[in-house]
């Protein structure tokens, strides 16, 4: 037998209370008689004025002792087959993402509510083990597991809702990890105690359990079954909201190389929000202000066309009238600028439609070559950022440059013939994949007159695919990386379609590792990585706000990498080399945005989707084998108590 709550055997001290007064009970007055034999009872009581003998005689007195004993040892909990050295392990997993910066009814911000939910839970398991996890854009355990709660207040009191996205799913694995590496064997409570040869032994067991304080607007958790208990604490209870889900932009294929714009708004609650939407080019309204009502659950997606030549930022923001729950999600940022030329060799017969589509492309010198032997291997990756081989392509494809390969068959990758499928249906293809964002390939679908489909082998993805394979693929090597196309665009429709120019735009972007000139950004707490190159020996990175500078460690190759705050809006990355003057340092500026639907979405959810999360059949065994006694003990004071009554009022 082991003891959860030992400190309150401190309340033994009310035994020798009861002795006390029941010593102060008797109160004999002195008087003077003329004979004792009608006093027999009193002199037996002489007899037995000594303490000890009253008090071993007296079942009243016995019963009340009793009582008092068995209640403290019912307030210390006593426990059946528990852990030797050990108690339960509580995890607590606090949400701090973006949309934990609700304003509630009452002014205060949804995190204030989470914040004294935690407060209360460590009150709750004090004499017990406990650790502190967060979980905004990553999950982070902020205390080691301790019997300290004031370890876990002080982390508790000291975060802030961040701006980021709620990794849920990782901050439960952690959990579940320091719980299973929490787990003991049981064992006999008493040091002394053999354990028989022919004994089960259990297997170990995980004493803990999980406290998850959110507003609920997590991912679905998809792992295993949870071997311990889940105990869900929601905040919240506001879910009017309106904001910027989505900005993106590219360039026109035209010579100034204008900006369209895409901004989608979206109300995700259920009441209509009026709003205004406000778009500026380097602080400047680029265009009139949009005036729009918003219904409950309603999209509103807005195209611009912007004179954007040149380097620019761009601002969306949306005003809601009398604001809205959530304030992060109302603003938007991106940053356009002139993308260096991509050198691009074109190998391969006369195509007129390929060579339409390269030359529409701003930003992309072509220069054509006929023969394949014209390609020289040692020297290709220094004049070409790409080669695109149109239906030829060499045994050995030369290292360095990026490789567009179009109706032919890169045989390092696929050495054996490959079948020729006549008008393959398409089954699916990465619509996210950088190469196929703005691309439409519902001109494929069926009308390729024939394709030779590839399988997926060690260092290919498929792009798209039907059902005998691919039709457009990734390939990377250690020293060889492309894309292959496994039909003859001739063959079909595409190259007549406005979707294969930007489908060549984003493989030689791609290819070149070389982006449109556009930085949509990255979202709060993620990494912020620049390549500045050799010699960079100062780097530093300022705020949108400009009011804090963090100086950037230099990596091996003049890499910058540092994490994003949590304040959304133009970082600025600027490096130099060795101590060169003000004036010369290098800049880059990156846009830190939220744009989530799923952080805009703020309305409570009390449940969150904990797939396969029932317990599992072995932990029957350690509960049956870890018994709480407290209430027997308890129902026996209860008992005694009674029976005392009964005595005292039958005498």
């Amino acid at each position: 037998m082991s003891w959860i709550a030992p400190t309150m055997f401190w309340l033994l001290l009310l035994v020798p209370a009861v002795l006390l007064l029941w010593f102060l009970k008797i109160r004999r007055i002195e008087t003077v008689v003329a004979s004792t034999v009608l006093w027999k009872r009193a002199l037996q009581d002489e007899r037995v004025r000594s303490p000890f003998q009253r008090l071993i005689r007296n079942l009243l007195l016995l019963l009340q002792l009793l009582a008092v004993i068995l209640a403290v040892i019912a307030l210390a909990r006593p426990e059946f087959g528990t852990m030797r050295y050990s108690s339960r392990l509580n995890l607590i997993l606090l949400d701090v993402s973006a949309s934990m910066n609700s304003i509630e009814s009452d002014g205060r911000k949804r995190f204030e509510e989470a914040r004294s939910k935690a407060l209360q839970i460590i009150d709750d398991i004090a004499g017990e083990r406990g650790v502190l996890i967060r979980f905004g854009t990553r999950a982070e355990a902020l205390t080691p597991v301790t019997s300290r709660m004031n370890l876990l207040i002080d982390a508790v009191r000291r975060q802030e809702a961040s701006s980021g996205l709620t990794a849920f799913p990782e901050a439960l694995e952690l959990a579940l990890s320091i719980a299973k590496q929490d787990a003991v064997v049981p064992a006999a409570a008493e040091e002394n105690v053999p354990i028989d040869d022919e004994e089960e032994i259990l297997p170990p067991q995980i004493d803990a359990r999980i406290f998850i304080i959110t507003d609920g607007a997590v991912p679905r958790w998809d792992g295993g079954p949870i071997p311990v208990p889940v105990i869900v604490e929601s905040v919240g209870e506001v879910s009017s909201n309106s904001g910027i889900v989505a900005l993106a932009a590219r360039r026109e294929f035209s010579d100034e190389g204008d900006l369209r714009v895409v901004v989608e708004i979206r109300n995700s609650g259920d009441d209509p929000i009026s709003g205004e939407l406000k778009l500026l080019l380097d602080g400047e309204i680029a265009l009139a202000t949009q005036q729009r009502t918003l219904e409950g659950g309603e999209r509103w997606t807005r195209s611009f066309a912007l004179e954007g030549a040149g380097s620019h930022r761009l601002e969306a923001r949306w005003i809601p009238q009398g604001g809205d729950g959530l304030a992060l999600d109302d603003r938007a940022w991106l940053v356009a600028s002139t993308p260096r030329s991509i050198q691009v060799a074109r190998v391969g017969a006369k195509n007129v439609l390929l060579d339409d589509a390269l030359a529409v492309l701003p930003s992309v010198e072509v220069k054509q070559i006929e023969n394949v032997d014209q390609i020289d291997p040692e020297t290709a990756g220094d004049e070409f950022d790409v080669i695109v081989w149109d239906r030829v392509v060499p045994d050995r494809l030369p290292a360095g440059p990026g490789h567009l390969v179009i109706g032919a068959r890169p045989k390092r990758f696929w050495p054996e013939e490959v079948p020729v499928v006549q008008q393959p249906l398409l089954v699916g293809w990465r619509r996210d994949d950088p190469v196929l964002r703005y691309s439409e390939l519902g001109p494929i679908d069926g009308t390729v007159i024939e394709a030779r489909p590839l399988p997926l082998v060690p260092g290919t993805t498929s792009l798209a695919e039907c059902r005998e394979g691919a039709l457009i693929a990734r390939f990377s090597a250690q020293d060889v990386r492309g894309i292959v196309v496994a039909f003859d665009v001739l063959d079909s429709p595409w190259p007549l379609t406005p979707s294969f120019p930007f489908f060549i735009d984003g493989a030689l972007r791609d290819l070149a590792r070389i982006g449109g000139g556009i930085e949509t950004g990255i979202r709060s707490g993620d990494l912020i990585e620049v390549v500045a190159g050799a010699g960079v020996t100062e780097a530093r990175l300022a705020s949108p706000s400009q009011e804090t500078e963090t100086d950037v460690p230099v990596l091996p190759g003049g890499v910058l990498r540092i994490a994003a705050g949590d304040e959304l809006g133009i970082y600025e990355m600027k490096w130099r080399a060795g101590d060169r003057g003000e004036e010369l340092w290098q800049k880059r500026s990156i846009p830190v945005n939220l744009l989530s639907s799923s952080e805009s979405s703020i309305e409570p959810r009390p449940a969150i989707g904990l797939a396969g999360s029932e317990t599992q059949q072995g932990d029957l065994v350690w509960t049956q084998t870890r018994r709480e006694l407290w209430s027997w003990f308890l129902m026996a004071a209860l008992f005694l108590m009674l029976a005392e009554w009964i005595v005292f009022h039958r005498r």
